[in-house]
This record gives C-alpha cells, structure tokens and sequence, in this order.
C-alpha cells in the first residue's frame, strides 16, 4: 500500500481543488492519471492516481500564481515524475519527466467531476440517434473503480466519458479527455432517468433519446476469483542478480500436485504485481494454471530503478527484464507443487517483445501466453502510436507503417524464427496500442514459412484490454485452456 500523503503546498486557493483527469501518451499506449486535490488544516493535499494500474501516489504541490509543479514520489523518498504546467478554470495543460514517465511528454488534465454508482447505472444504456444508428453509453471497469464509455458503432467513436458537471460528460479521443472532441447533454425527468442526450460531435449535433428495449447482445458474465476465495498465497522474495523481486505465488484451488503454472510478465508501466491480480492473473488460475507475479522492478517492493520504454534503449532494456523473469521462472521450477516440466510465461503488451527472449535465455520454457504483443520492432509499434497520435486515423496509419524506414531498435524477427517454444498470440479486433494489421500479417508470413510453433486467435470486437466496445470482458480461458491442451500442457 502507498504510504498516507504529507503534501505542501506554497499557495493555497480553491481553484486546484477537487479531481482533474487526463494523462499523457507514452509511445506504446495512454497513461491515464488522475489528481486529487483536497484542503486539511495543514493546507492542500493532493495524490495522483493510475485508475488503469490500480496506483496512488503521494504528490508535492507547489503553486505560484497559474504556475503549477507536482513532484510525484513512490512515498519512500523516491521522485518518479514531475509535472510543470499551467492552470486555468478547467484545465492543466504542461509536461512531464522523470523515471514513471517519458522525457518531455505533453500532459494535460481537466476538471472533472465524479459520479457515484447510482447516476453511472442510471446513464449507462443504449439511445437512438437516427435510423439505425445507436449511441451506447457503457460501463467500463477498473482496479480504482468504474466509469463510463461512448460507443457510437456506425461513426467509429469509442472513448472513455468525464463528466464536468452532473448532467454533462465529455469525451477527447480514446481514454484521454482533451482536446475535447465530443459533448454529451443529458436531460433528466423528475426521477433521475435520462429522457434524451444532446450529442455535439465533428461539428455536427443530434439528439438521443432512450431505447426502451436494449436490443443489444446480452452481456457475458465474466467470472472473477476474488481475493477471498481459497487460492493460496505465498509471499516469496527472488534474487535476480542485481535485484530482489517481490513476488507472490498463487496456487488454484481444486488443481491436482504438481500443477502446471505461469511467470507472469509485465507492459510497459511501472507495474506491481497487485495492478495484475483482475485480469491476467485471475484468467490463468482459472484455467488451471499457478502464477508467479511479481513487481517490476524498481517498482512496489521490488529494488533497482524502473526505467521506461525508449526504442533507442529497447534492446538493453528488454534484456535487463528478461534476465529478471528468466530468475523468475527457474524460481518457480524448484517450488512444492510446481510441476517443472509445464511451466511458462503470459504476459502483455511489452512483454510480448521480452517473453521469446526469455525463452532464450532459459531452455525450459513450456510456453508463452501473449496478449497484444508485438512481433514487430519497437520502432514500428512507436512510429504506429505517433501517426495515431497526430490524428492519423487507423487505417492510414498501417498504411503508412508499410513504408517505415526509420530506427528500428529492438527487433523480435530474427529470435521468433529459430525459437521452438510453443506462443499463444492473442489480440483484440479493435486494438488501437499496438499495430494489430501488422503484428498479424508477420505471424502469416512466420506461418507462410513453415514456423509451426505459433497460434494466432483474434477476439472479436475487442481492445488492447479485451474489452468490447460495450465495456464488457470477456472469457479468455475456453481459448487458452484449449491451445494448452493442444500443446499438452494441460490434460
């Protein structure tokens, strides 16, 4: 747990109060952030929050005038960032830097106001706009609590909702809030329900009004394992050469000794193993598999520094982390109820650049489960997210990648055509982090020349966090379980 704020502030004043949201755009996805500004007896305190990652730092406040700085520490004294920019009524628009951060990104946050579980149920549902075009609003789970998403299908608009007064959410592009590109009013009757929404979107501006049969798929219901359920935990520290891993292991209940099991690798965020628990975690154990997850190093209770992702550092760096999961899944081999002969790696994102090289590094990885990791260079997957960034739209964007002649760095191509271990390439339809259209078409091209060790499932209508455009989960363990048993990992 993050230790209890002590934040200074030079100037105290009303105006920074409350809860801004935002984020800045680190070459392979979208930080989300957010900051909480409150007043005690000893001034203004403040925390900055991950909502993605399920993180609460402890933040620095110092003001002069609209100048605004935030120094963000990991509360062991420890700096991971700084945030110099100014302040107006609704907006923080300046930059970061620092170890958590990427050098010189632009960071922006609004003024947002929250919702409570009541108002999000209330508002979340489908609207018709005009003939058959349909407006969701949809709820969207996270590890620091839920909030909303747009999703109009037939215009290709799909983002995350902040709301800046009770009664009016906006929406910039993906998960980032500004620039603002769409507006939604809602006009409520005397209970609280909504009887129709003013959208304003590209210049243009409809009305909704409330489908009163959703005719829409049913949503699945994703089982969750949750912490009290009868897993059994063992806090473990591992030596990993220059550092120590904070780790726990998780074993599935009802699974027959010695079990199969996974070493859980991380993206690039500074990730702790906790973040993880909901989704990658959770999904192995449920299919039958043990997982080793640790903190990354440099972050939670693991030693070193944490140093972000940069194409011209890849290599270097990619083989620093899969030296630490290398440590980590020889660990895992020698432990009671492990069976050391199915053991392997799931991870995503990154870790689908560093899992094969782990691999390398050790002859006894079973198999590698991959969640929208890329088989192309970090300098494709970080040119694809600049020209999505500039407002390249997706299509344009693969396009272009074809003729990229830039800074390759890390380059997984030549170690994914003499590697033996079996992969479980795994990504959403609709993933706009990594350059889905590409990765696929190097898989083909692997397959096209007799490499058989590679799998390849698409799951429909999905992000890079397997989620659909209705913010639901999905079910990814009847995949999984079933690659396994082809691979005679599982019985």
């Amino acid at each position: 747990m993050i230790p209890t704020l002590l934040a200074l502030a030079l100037f105290q004043n009303p105006e920074i109060e409350g809860l801004w949201a935002g984020g800045f755009q680190r070459t392979d996805e979208f930080i989300s952030m957010e900051l909480h500004v409150t007043r005690s007896d000893a001034g203004l305190e403040a925390t900055l929050s991950l909502p993605e990652e399920g993180f609460r730092f402890p933040v620095v406040l110092e003001r002069d005038k609209d100048r605004i700085e935030l120094a963000v520490s990991d509360g062991n004294g420890n700096e991971l960032g700084r945030f110099r920019g100014e302040l107006d009524a609704a907006t923080l628009r300046g930059r970061v830097d620092g170890a958590m951060m990427e050098a010189g990104a632009d960071c922006n946050l609004l003024r947002v106001v929250p919702l409570d579980e009541p108002t999000r149920e209330r508002y979340a549902g489908t609207y018709r706009l005009d003939g058959d075009r349909t407006l969701r609003i949809v709820r969207v789970e996270r590890p620091q609590g839920d909030a909303l998403g747009i999703d109009v299908q037939a215009a290709g608009l799909r983002a995350i909702l902040f709301a800046v007064s009770e009664t009016e959410l906006v929406a910039g592009q993906g998960e980032s809030p500004l620039p603002i590109a769409t507006r939604l009013r809602l006009h409520l009757d005397g209970a609280g329900a909504v009887e129709r929404i003013e959208l304003e979107h590209g210049g243009g501006s409809w009305e909704a009004i409330p489908v009163v049969e959703d005719v829409a798929a049913p949503e699945r219901e994703v089982p969750q394992l949750l912490p009290d359920l009868d897993v059994e935990r063992r806090e473990v520290t591992i030596d990993a050469g220059d550092v120590r891993l904070a780790a726990t292991l998780y074993l599935p209940p009802g699974i027959e000794r010695p079990c199969p099991a996974v070493v859980q690798l991380h993206g690039s965020a500074p990730t702790r193993r906790q973040s993880q628990w909901y989704f990658y975690t959770s999904v192995c154990l449920r299919s039958g598999l043990a997982v080793l997850a640790y903190d990354k190093r440099g972050c939670g209770e693991s030693t070193g520094r944490f140093v972000p992702f940069s194409v011209e550092g890849s290599t270097d760096l990619f083989l620093k982390l899969g030296r630490d999961a290398a440590a980590a899944h020889a660990w895992l081999r020698k432990q009671d109820g492990i069976d050391p002969d199915r053991v392997g790696l799931v991870g995503g994102s990154q870790a689908g650049w560093i899992m094969p090289l782990v691999a390398e590094l050790t002859n006894d990885v079973r198999f590698i489960l991959s969640g929208c990791g890329p088989p192309i260079s970090a300098g494709e997957e970080q040119e694809h997210a600049r020209l999505l960034q500039s407002g390249v739209g997706l299509a344009e964007a693969d396009r272009r990648l074809e003729e990229y002649a830039g800074p390759r760095g890390y380059d997984p191509r030549p170690l994914l055509r003499q590697l033996k271990t079996p992969i479980l390439w795994m990504f959403g339809e609709r993933d706009d982090v990594i350059p889905t259209h590409a990765c696929l078409q190097e898989l083909e091209a692997l397959a096209r020349e007799g490499y058989t060790t590679h799998d390849v499932h698409v799951f429909p209508d999905t992000d890079h966090n397997f989620r659909t455009s209705r913010g639901d989960g999905i079910l990814m363990e009847p995949v999984i379980t079933s690659w396994l048993r082809k691979r005679g990992v599982l019985d």
